[in-house]
């Protein structure tokens, strides 16, 4: 009966040990796992980052030329409102 006792506990010590060596296989693959997680995702908020800042850049470009237009309007504007007034004096002039 002893024997028997003995040979179960035998049998249950080497379950026991493959169930922990199972379980830290798990564990060391998890790990692995959760690290190239880590990096995919620190590699796509990088990229995100990124594009947003290209994103951003190009936008600021473009509110640049924009402006640089209505600048441009402005002075156009202003030598038209230049001339109005020149030709407003002129007329004036002619009338007397």
């Amino acid at each position: 009966m002893e024997k028997k006792v003995s040979e179960y506990e035998n049998i249950l010590s080497k379950a026991k040990e493959r169930l922990w060596g199972g379980i830290d296989a798990m564990r060391i693959q998890l790990n692995g796992a959760v690290g190239n997680l880590k990096n995919e995702v620190t590699d796509l908020i990088r990229a995100m980052s990124e594009n947003i800042s290209q994103a951003f850049d190009k936008h600021g470009n473009m509110l640049k030329d924009i402006e640089d237009k209505v600048n441009e309007n402005d002075k156009k504007d202003e030598r038209r409102d230049e001339a109005i007034t020149n030709l407003k004096e002129d007329v004036r002039e002619l009338r007397k």
